[in-house]
């Protein structure tokens, strides 16, 4: 099954997110493999955060995959760090976010 790719809006805050969690669960259910793109993301926050990590575990329970197009940098990788992501990486969560490429 070919893999499905998703892009974030320009704001992913816990204003917003919502409507993208949705998306990424719908998504999810329709494929075998869902890339999440957060290239046009300029905004996002905590509650994204919470969201994609949330996705992802869904996706694995559901035998699925949820990737990232890109490596975390810029608003992103900020937002990991603030927000305690980046400390004590599991080699999964490396993948995920960093595509294997050690973030420090």
């Amino acid at each position: 099954m070919a893999v499905k790719s998703l892009g974030a809006p320009s704001t992913l805050t816990v204003r917003t997110v919502f409507s993208f969690a949705n998306q990424i669960l719908a998504e999810i259910a329709d494929s075998g493999s869902l890339e999440l793109d957060l290239s046009e993301c300029e905004e996002l926050d905590l509650a994204a955060l919470q969201v994609i990590s949330a996705a992802r575990t869904h996706a694995f329970d559901m035998g699925k995959t949820l990737t990232l197009s890109h490596p975390a940098r810029g608003t992103l990788r900020s937002v990991l760090d603030r927000a305690g992501f980046t400390t004590d990486l599991s080699p999964a969560d490396v993948d995920f976010w960093f595509h294997g490429e050690d973030p420090k």
